[in-house]
């Protein structure tokens, strides 16, 4: 090879140089995967938000996806948010499916608790929480297709609260399996009547102590904070 090939084959790989770094140049870096809750959600979900005016929450988070009389359900920052309005004026907000990304910290509504992100609550931290707890299993029996199988637990705030509720639920057996296996055996063994959701024993002391027992262990996946919230200890007369 004489001096003029070298020459060529410097240029031809100096060039071919220059093209791969142009082109990893214009490759756009992958996008890193999120972390941490939602600054839309963490904003949303504060205790000033409850009583705020519909139009202004909706600037924040955008029109409504469904709407249902005062029920308008969203999707915020890919989280499922549900909240509900007396006239035009928020009473309660929920997140169905927690996640790292779909949280909040509970403590912006309890000031006096200690910081605690509502994804990593079980039902045992959250009676440690709130100590006055009812749980009410919902069709642990069979309702059939009127609703889905569902363990919730409820606490109603203290004057010194605002009077705010908390409700926190998961839906097994998706989530808990074995502890839903104990308690159905157990509650086999003390009733001869499966329940169901409109069962006023799903609301007695005795079923809201068995379920805490088994499902101290078990993770949430929906919360819902603020007032009139609809549940089946109100309708047993709590």
């Amino acid at each position: 090879m004489n001096f003029q090939d070298i020459q060529k084959w410097l240029r031809i790989a100096t060039a071919a140089g220059m093209v791969a770094s142009v082109a990893n140049a214009a490759t756009p870096a992958k996008p890193k995967a999120l972390s941490g809750p939602a600054p839309a959600i963490t904003e949303l979900f504060v205790a000033d938000m409850l009583g705020a005016d519909r139009a202004f929450v909706e600037r924040r988070i955008g029109p409504a996806k469904y709407v249902n009389d005062g029920e308008r359900k969203y999707v915020v920052a890919g989280c499922n948010v549900t909240i509900n309005y007396k006239g035009n004026a928020v009473r309660n907000m929920a997140i169905d499916g927690l996640s790292n990304r779909c949280t909040f910290n509970v403590a912006k509504f309890y000031p006096q608790e200690r910081l605690t992100d509502a994804a990593s609550l079980t039902f045992g931290g959250f009676d440690k929480m709130f100590r006055n707890t009812v749980y009410f299993p919902q069709c642990f029996g069979t309702c059939g297709n009127s609703a889905n199988p569902s363990l919730t637990a409820h606490y109603d705030g203290s004057h010194a609260e605002q009077f705010v509720e908390i409700q926190v639920s998961n839906s097994y057996p998706y989530r808990g399996a074995a502890a839903d296996k104990a308690f159905r055996k157990v509650m086999d063994a003390i009733t001869s009547t499966p329940s169901n959701i409109d069962d006023n024993a799903d609301c007695s002391v005795a079923v809201s102590a068995i379920a805490q027992t088994y499902f101290t262990g078990v993770q949430i996946n929906n919360i819902v904070v603020g007032y009139d919230l609809d549940t089946n200890p109100a309708r047993c007369g709590r």
